[in-house]
């Protein structure tokens, strides 16, 4: 079913019979409900710039029963058919029945761009409809402002009418009016789990070293036995200068706490060096911790990294977690998609990937705070190099992955990370560790919401690693840099 626009959709109720029957609509056609969210935020765009809209998403606010001939509506009635072009309305029958109606009425009444194809996603020209392959799309897939703009202008170029009743504050007054009974603030006690997870207990004592006289060293962290950063001519570490050989000469140990919050002349360092110091090496050491459990790293910008979960690195489908309070769940961490490779001539699988990067934050209370990735790689093992390729595929899945998806999926992984254990021991030195808790802070609020939007099946297009595709699973054509989200 698509989305369509009507004059009597957003128009006040009384006048919704009042409409002198000539082509001054928009009908948009799009994949219900999988390009629902896209729709509606377009719809509700247009009519805010004068032009009428007709939705299944907003509804008619009077005669429903009018449109309920879809053909007529777009055969009488249309100015325009905006086909919503995705990886699926270009393969759904509902959406491909009207887009060839529109294409159809374009041909008989020789109406110029009657039909016009607004691209959202990855789709590969290769795959799009013969039907519509010549005809310019509009590009919404890089910035659905930008591609808006572009069709404000083209449809004042072809003259299409608006209408005064259609106005910014005749959306409001829907959306009000709407939503009165679906998403309105209740009083309900909700606990929210947050991504910050508690640094049981910082070690006391930190140290500032400085190179002996013949040493030498390129200040790769990576190079050294234990986690060490480097501030000009010296290194701070919480392990001390005999977990380094010789690399060292003269040391310092100073008190944590006086380190972070005093600003002591006599020290070698600031207070804000070395607080920035404590969350590099916490960083450093949830890299090297997550490493030695298995998970390769992935750069990121600002020379930072993430950690993924590789195919093969757990033997199970799924990853469990269980909190103390009794709330568990278990979740996937690497997954395919099956899709049709116009470069092999054959089909292949496509790998995403949970990954992880940490940062860390001292105060007002000390915690590790990890952020969830997504990756994507042709072998379930090496992440593809283009980040722009990385970049459009993260945001096809992504779009599909509600909060309590990348909650459960953050549970998981610090639990497998874990082993189970309450905590993760990140080694600092030879001889001592800092504790992760892997129970997040979590946060308690008197005020909840009721959510308005369909959630649709968690992974209607990935199966797990561990499974076979599903036999009614349809295959996407991949030109070779395309995705499989």
């Amino acid at each position: 079913m698509s989305a369509i626009a009507s004059a009597s959709s957003l128009a006040p109720k009384e006048h919704a019979w009042e409409l002198n029957l000539a082509r001054n609509m928009l009908f948009v056609s799009h994949a219900n409900p999988e390009d629902n969210v896209f729709t509606q935020w377009l719809a509700l765009r247009l009519a805010r710039e004068g032009f009428p809209v007709w939705c299944d998403l907003t509804k008619l606010l009077g005669g429903e029963t009018f449109w309920r001939d879809i053909e007529k509506a777009i055969r009488d009635r249309t100015a325009k058919l905006l086909f919503v072009l995705s990886r699926n309305s270009n393969v759904k029958d509902g959406a491909l029945n009207e887009l060839n109606l529109g294409l159809g009425i374009e041909r008989r009444d020789k109406l110029t761009d009657f039909v016009i194809p607004l691209r959202i996603d990855d789709l590969p020209f290769g795959d799009i409809n013969i039907e519509i392959r010549r005809k310019n799309a509009i590009d919404f897939s890089q910035s659905w402002a930008t591609g808006l703009a572009k069709l404000l202008e083209k449809l004042a170029q072809d003259s299409v009418p608006t209408d005064p009743r259609f106005t910014p504050a005749a959306v409001t007054q829907w959306w009000q009016g709407s939503h009165a009974g679906n998403e309105l603030l209740v009083q309900s006690q909700d606990i929210h789990l947050s991504n910050w997870f508690p640094i049981e207990a910082l070690p006391t004592a930190i140290f500032v070293h400085e190179l002996g006289a013949h040493a030498t060293w390129n200040g790769s962290a990576w190079d050294l036995d234990q986690p060490a950063h480097r501030i000009g001519d010296h290194t701070v570490s919480f392990a001390p200068r005999s977990d380094f050989g010789e690399l060292f000469g003269h040391s310092h140990q100073v008190l944590l706490d006086h380190a972070l919050n005093s600003h002591d002349p006599a020290l070698p360092l600031t207070a804000r060096q070395f607080r920035d110091s404590v969350v590099h090496l916490l960083r450093l050491a949830w890299d090297r911790a997550v490493g030695q459990r298995g998970l390769p790293h992935k750069a990121l910008a600002r020379r930072r990294s993430a950690s993924y979960f590789s195919k093969g690195l757990y033997d199970t489908a799924r990853v469990s977690f269980e909190l103390p309070d009794g709330f568990s769940g278990s979740r996937g961490l690497v997954g395919h998609k099956t899709v049709w490779s116009a470069a092999s001539q054959r089909k292949v699988r496509r790998y995403w990937h949970y990954g992880l990067s940490a940062d860390a934050r001292l105060f007002p209370v000390s915690v590790l705070i990890l952020n969830g990735h997504i990756f994507f790689s042709n072998d379930g093992k090496t992440i593809w190099d283009s980040p722009k390729r990385l970049h459009t595929a993260r945001r096809s899945l992504g779009s599909s992955w509600w909060n309590d998806d990348w909650r459960d999926r953050l549970l998981a992984a610090v639990s497998w990370i874990a082993d189970g254990k309450p905590h993760i021991a990140l080694p600092v030195a030879s001889s001592q560790n800092i504790l992760i808790s892997t129970t997040p802070v979590s946060f308690e609020a008197s005020i909840s919401y009721r959510d308005s939007f369909a959630r649709h099946a968690e992974l209607n297009e990935v199966t797990f690693e561990d499974t076979e595709p599903a036999a009614e699973q349809d295959d996407e054509a991949d030109n070779g840099g395309s995705v499989d989200a």
